[in-house]
C-alpha cells in the first residue's frame, strides 16, 4: 500500500497562526517545511527532508495542524512537541487535573488545579509543570480533552 502523496505548502501562514494563537517565539519553526497531506492536514519537516526521495511514505516529520474545519487545531504531536515554549492559550494543571485530563476528563476552569488566566476561547495547549500534556478544547469554563485515545494511553499518571 503506498502513502498519500505530500505537496509542499507556504509556510509561512502556518508560522504566523502559531505564533498568533499560541505567542511562540517567531524561531521555534524555523528550519522547517510544510507539506500537506490530503485536504485537511499540514504536516512539519526539518528543510533537510525530501519527501520524494521517501515515497512510498506513511509520514514526513510530524502533523502539525488540522485545517479542514472552520478553526485550524493544532495536532496533540504539535502541543507536545513544541508547546513548552508557547506563553499565550497555554492551561497549566496540577497532578490531579493532569491525571484527569490525559484519562479523557474534561476540565473546569478556575477550580483549584487548573490555571486558564489569560487563556482565550479556542484550542490551548495542557501542561503539566511546564510539559506539554497534549491540546485541549477551551469552550466557556471548561475545557475539553482533544488528545486521541490512543495518545492517552501512552501518557502514564501512575
Amino acid at each position: 500500500m503506498t502513502g498519500m502523496i505530500f505537496e509542499p505548502v507556504d509556510c509561512e501562514p502556518v508560522v504566523a497562526w502559531w505564533q498568533e494563537r499560541f505567542a511562540a517565539p517567531p524561531e521555534q519553526l524555523d528550519g522547517y517545511v510544510a507539506y500537506q497531506r490530503g485536504r485537511d492536514t499540514i504536516w512539519l519537516a526539518p528543510r533537510e527532508v525530501d519527501p520524494g526521495d521517501l515515497s512510498p511514505i506513511d509520514g514526513v516529520g510530524f502533523p502539525f495542524v488540522r485545517i479542514g474545519g472552520a478553526v485550524w487545531k493544532p495536532t496533540s504531536v504539535a502541543a507536545m512537541k513544541l508547546g513548552t515554549l508557547v506563553t499565550r492559550n497555554a492551561v497549566e494543571v496540577d497532578r490531579a487535573s493532569a491525571r484527569a485530563f490525559v484519562s479523557g476528563a474534561s476540565l473546569d476552569v478556575g477550580v483549584a488545579g487548573v490555571d486558564a488566566k489569560g487563556a482565550s476561547r479556542g484550542y490551548v495547549i495542557v501542561r503539566y509543570l511546564g510539559v506539554p500534556l497534549g491540546c485541549g478544547h477551551l469552550l466557556g469554563e471548561e475545557v475539553l480533552c482533544m488528545i486521541p485515545k490512543g495518545r492517552r494511553a501512552e501518557l502514564d499518571f501512575g
